[in-house]
């Protein structure tokens, strides 16, 4: 279908082929009424069977809504060079696919968190609304040009209800490379943990840049899948630690019921394993004691087996007693040694317990905590995260481009007033996603009126902003906004004025505790408000800058971000 190209299909501009598969193509087009590059996949087959589902995976994209799944903008039919065309219209991914990326090598741990993290949140999804995608692969996953990633291709999504799952000829669907085992089982429907499967052997790749079984014959691949143990994670990569290793063999096992039971257990156990363990230390030389850590001596020397010296005429018995009593007398004082902090540790428990009815009542600051107090408790060590944002080459992965820079004096937030009144950038970190986390982060409104801190924050594929935003103009006004569009529309939670401290056109330092379900709100120290809802539990930092002015454009730049949190999320 080549002979498309150049042609245009109801509005669209078909200009150049960009993929291929089995039952449709995929193109670059144009979309003029909004100005705006797309995919268009067209459907190619004469096969009635293939063509329904064509028409279904347009309808389950469209019933889908979440900011890791590929969205939908159109789909329709019409008659382009004397036959019927159906077709789906989807936003362009410009960075291609993760079957591209992994050609190159495998990934970072960093780049398999993100991506574990962004598929694994759109699979539990699918499977909360009782869909199941059959088709996980590392060529179904696009990703857009700042690096995040999509679930693609619904083509043999199905409803986990659905009576079967097979095709008119008795075939499973899937791809040999990450099919389940169980699927080739008599009476076997794809379920959630054959997605899972799937999802497992995209983690084994991403870690390891291959394959965990590879055949060019496709019934000893399957074959493979059903009966042969996956190779070692570690023989690829050698660093990897062995309780990763294990996290990802366990996502392979060929019985359901032994695997994660969601994406998201999948996730939380990959990330608990690449956390470092603490250095082993010998069982005997180290206790517990209600809650203290004791470092015992270690026992006395074992007698070498090797000859000993001795001095002429000495009776060999006398030696030999002689060893054993000194061995015996180290081994005594030890045991007195142990006992005597032992007995130290249980009677300063006992003077410290609550229960002891002889204790003297704690001391007390004359006052009750404050929410000031709490800010200053949980930032008082050092920060799990860092960065001075003045320099783009870190661990960090903030969105980079035109008006998302990094220059000497910070990382500089700008947005122009070219098509709207009311215009606003927001610029995303990439790297890291957090649950419960105190963030706090320089500002200056160097030009604008406004800026703020994003949290818990997410971007779909066409860049709009969900999540809770800090937000403070330039008068020392603040908001709270909740949303799930920002270009939309958004909430409005809390808002009211910063009285103390506030520096108009210098620096204030914006915090934020966001602990379950309430945020705290903080500027320069100075305790706000705390807000409770329920909307997010978890998301990533962005940046923000506003102009309210025509003609004016926003410039805010940010500097030392700290994020005191469990490290790894």
């Amino acid at each position: 279908m080549a002979d498309l190209e150049g042609m245009t299909l109801d509005r669209y501009e078909l200009r150049r082929v960009i993929g291929k598969g089995g039952m449709a193509e995929v193109y670059e087009g144009y979309d003029p009424r909004f100005e705006r590059k797309v995919a268009i996949k067209i459907f190619i087959r004469n096969d009635e069977e293939m063509l329904n589902r064509f028409i279904r995976e347009a309808r389950v994209m469209a019933a889908l809504r979440h900011p890791h799944l590929i969205p939908i903008y159109d789909a329709g039919k019409t008659t382009l060079n004397g036959a019927l065309r159906h077709y789906i219209v989807m936003p362009l991914m410009q960075g291609g696919t993760l079957r591209t990326r992994l050609r190159k090598g495998p990934l970072s741990p960093m780049e398999v968190r993100q991506y574990l993290r962004s598929i694994a949140s759109a699979l539990d999804y699918m499977h909360q609304q009782g869909i199941i995608h059959r088709d996980i692969k590392a060529s179904n996953v696009l990703l857009d040009e700042q690096g995040h990633c999509y679930l693609a291709d619904f083509g043999i999504a199905r409803r986990a209800t659905d009576a079967t799952q097979l095709t008119s000829t008795g075939f499973v669907l899937g791809t040999a490379d990450y099919i389940a085992p169980e699927l080739f089982d008599d009476g076997r429907k794809a379920d959630a943990l054959s997605d899972l499967y799937s999802l497992a052997v995209l983690l084994f790749e991403m870690v390891t840049g291959r394959l965990p079984f590879e055949s060019e014959n496709q019934l000893v691949l399957v074959t493979m899948h059903m009966s042969k143990e996956p190779p070692s994670p570690r023989t690829y990569v050698p660093d990897l630690p062995p309780q990763t290793e294990q996290v990802i063999l366990k996502g392979l096992e060929k019985k359901p019921e032994h695997r994660y039971p969601s994406a998201q257990a999948l996730v939380e156990a990959f990330e608990q394993s690449l956390q470092p363990r603490p250095a082993m230390v010998a069982a005997s030389g180290i206790q517990e004691i209600n809650g203290q850590r004791l470092v015992l001596p270690a026992p006395p020397p074992v007698a070498s087996s090797a000859v000993q010296p001795m001095h002429v005429g000495a009776p060999l018995r006398a030696t030999s007693s002689h060893r054993r009593l000194y061995i015996l007398l180290a081994s005594f004082l030890s045991v007195l040694l142990i006992l005597g902090l032992l007995i130290a540790v249980v009677l300063t428990s006992m003077q410290q317990s609550p229960t002891t009815g002889t204790q003297s009542p704690p001391p007390t600051t004359g006052r009750p905590p404050t929410d000031a107090d709490k800010l200053k408790e949980i930032t008082s060590g050092k920060p799990a995260f860092s960065d001075k944002l003045n320099d783009s080459d870190t661990e960090w992965q903030w969105d980079h481009n035109n008006n998302c820079t990094f220059k000497h004096d910070g990382y500089h937030v700008t947005t122009g007033r070219e098509l709207v009144n009311l215009s606003f950038k927001g610029c995303m970190e990439n790297a890291y996603q957090f649950h419960d986390a105190t963030i706090m982060v320089d500002m200056t409104i160097a030009q604008g009126e406004k800026g703020g801190i994003f949290v818990r924050a997410q971007k779909d594929g066409f860049g709009n902003f969900a999540g809770y935003l800090f937000l403070v103009d330039v008068q020392g006004a603040y908001q709270l906004l909740y949303s799930e569009n920002f270009s939309m529309k958004s909430q409005v939670l809390s808002k009211g004025s910063i009285t103390q401290d506030f520096k108009q056109g210098g620096k204030n330092t914006l915090q934020i505790i966001a602990e379950q379900n309430k945020l705290s709100l903080y500027v320069n120290d100075i305790f706000l408000e705390t807000i409770q809802h329920d909307a997010l539990s978890e998301g990533t930092i962005a940046l923000y800058a506003r102009s309210d002015q025509v003609g004016v454009d926003a410039d805010v730049i940010y500097r030392n971000l700290r994020v005191y949190t469990e490290r790894g999320r």
